[in-house]
């Protein structure tokens, strides 16, 4: 059965041909850059590194003798796979493959000449201009929401009208609400009227070595994640160093799978590079394994953990 060529077809971009393969199937799809939801970042992630395996294996048999077809074929099913994935992050590809290419072209020396290294690949000169890649998606975001004025506005809960920022004294109540609805959905149903002082007492006392963000939707908090800063026992003849533990993270219910917990990861992260921390670490819950795996951390198997016993242990000679 043949189909008719459709008007996206004729484009000599790729992206009006996923924007078309996305809306027929009704596949994930954002006019500005954000993060889609952890399930779709993982699909889009798997489709790729199939794809990049399926043409790894046609170049190989194409080496062998076998034809250029299958070749061709991967080759293809590589870009449409990465035209779709900018799609689900609403990137404008094209613009960001145009503003490489400009980059691209100023890889020369001094002398104006390419430098190549033995293998044949252009390498970075003194004349290199890296691309400005976070204009190229800004400028995609204002065009997006200069369209969205005529349009039906996004959801509250979308992570472009969420604002993530350092948590303040005055947040200190919204703080203690977050952490009475996370308990909540860890089976915690218990009231306590004097929770907010307490958290508040425990929060002031422990901002001199923890930092702390918030995810803000209108004037609610909706989200939350603090670093626990510590400072290594100084060492004679080497640099006193810090590192980070990761804590407390955590968004409502109601405002995941909208990018908010990638926006406090990456905060956090850019604080502790900014910080020279050495090192950031974490007790993730098994949902939230994925999102710090393709953060860049990785399982860790040096620490020991003692627990208390059951019954604690008295002196003997019955003293108490």
């Amino acid at each position: 059965m043949t189909h008719p060529t459709s008007p996206a077809a004729e484009s000599r971009s790729p992206a009006p041909l996923l924007r078309e393969f996305h809306e027929r199937f009704d596949l994930h799809r954002q006019d500005r850059p954000g993060h889609p939801s952890p399930q779709v970042a993982e699909l889009r992630q798997r489709l790729i590194e199939e794809e990049v395996a399926e043409l790894a294996e046609a170049v190989r048999l194409a080496a062998d003798g076998a034809g250029l077809d299958r070749v061709a074929h991967e080759l293809a099913d590589v870009v449409y796979v990465a035209y779709g994935t900018a799609l689900s992050y609403g990137i404008d590809l094209d613009a960001v493959l145009a503003e490489v290419h400009r980059s691209n072209l100023s890889k020369l020396g001094q002398d104006g000449r390419p430098v190549r290294r033995p293998d044949g690949k252009v390498l970075r000169g003194e004349q290199y201009e890296p691309p400005r890649v976070a204009a190229v998606l800004a400028d995609r975001s204002a065009t997006g929401e200069r369209a969205a004025g005529t349009a039906e506005p996004a959801s509250p809960a979308s992570a472009d009208y969420v604002v993530v920022r350092q948590a303040e004294a005055a947040d200190t109540a919204g703080l203690a609400e977050l952490r009475r609805a996370w308990a909540a959905e860890q089976g915690a149903h218990e009231t306590e009227p004097g929770f907010a002082n307490r958290f508040a007492g425990w929060w002031h006392a422990e901002t001199s070595h923890r930092v702390t963000w918030v995810a803000q939707s209108d004037a609610a908090l909706v989200g939350m994640v603090n670093l626990a800063i510590f400072d290594r026992m100084p060492t004679p003849g080497r640099q006193a160093v810090r590192w980070g533990y990761l804590a407390n993270a955590f968004v409502l219910p109601e405002h995941r799978n909208r990018g908010i917990g990638h926006r406090l990861l990456d905060a956090v992260l850019a604080y502790a590079d900014g910080e020279g921390l050495v090192r950031v670490v974490l007790n993730p819950s098994p949902r939230s394994v994925p999102l710090y795996l393709r953060a860049g951390f990785s399982s860790a198997h040096q620490l020991m953990v003692r627990r208390p016993p059951a019954e604690p242990t008295r002196p003997a000679g019955g003293q108490r």
